[in-house]
């Protein structure tokens, strides 16, 4: 799903059962307030535009991390991250 409000939600894909041998809920550390990704809120948000926010949002704490430009040139011109 690329529509965040149709997208499970973490808690719930945490309880699939992929991650039955991975996760430890004593083990997690629950953020004081939900993380908001400002491209969430982008209309029609197709996949590579998708994998290019998030790539981007890897990128701020790993900056050596270089994205492709064939990823980089789905980035539509909305997006105030910089590379």
């Amino acid at each position: 799903m690329l529509d965040a409000a149709e997208r499970i939600d973490v808690d719930s894909a945490l309880q699939h059962p992929l991650f039955k041998n991975l996760y430890s809920p004593g083990k997690v550390r629950v953020a004081e307030r939900k993380i908001v990704l400002e491209f969430e809120n982008i209309p029609n948000l197709g996949e590579m535009q998708l994998r290019c926010y998030f790539l981007l949002e890897i990128q701020k704490f790993h900056p050596e991390m270089l994205i492709p430009e064939a990823i980089l040139q789905h980035r539509p011109t909305q997006c105030s991250y910089s590379t």
